[in-house]
């Protein structure tokens, strides 16, 4: 369900912020054989992105389909393609699975959209910038 908050863009450069412990924490985990808590980590990191771009809107999701709509909400937001929506969710449902049932990422699913979740990634964080340079 999306709220009608008050923008509060101090928590959204607080949370921008621990992104990069997250981002930090990868880097020093590439190459060692931890998938699972990897993709886990890009997932936190485009959800808290996504997050800290509403919250500085003054919207706010909450519920139990809230991270899904977050994606949804950012992807029309954002004008992202619809392959960039895809991996979002589709990083969404295993990290619900890796969560929830202990089903663990494979280290194939990480190789193949490293790449792609990282340039994602980064088209979010700057397009956060500039909406907390901005206001």
């Amino acid at each position: 369900m999306k709220l009608k908050i008050k923008p509060d863009r101090e928590k959204a450069r607080g949370i921008k912020n621990i992104t990069q412990s997250r981002k930090n924490f990868i880097k020093y985990c590439k190459g060692k054989i931890f998938p699972t808590i990897i993709c886990e980590n890009y997932y936190e990191i485009l959800k808290e992105l996504a997050t800290a771009i509403f919250l500085s809107e003054g919207i706010k999701f909450v519920g139990e389909y809230a991270h899904k709509e977050i994606f949804e909400e950012l992807s029309k937001l954002m004008g992202l393609e619809q392959f960039e929506f895809y991996l979002l969710d589709d990083l969404r449902i295993r990290r619900n699975g890796s969560l929830y049932y202990g089903e663990p990422f494979e280290e194939i699913y990480l190789k193949n959209n490293e790449e792609k979740i990282e340039l994602l990634m980064k088209k979010i964080e700057s397009f956060l910038n500039k909406e907390l340079e901005e206001k």
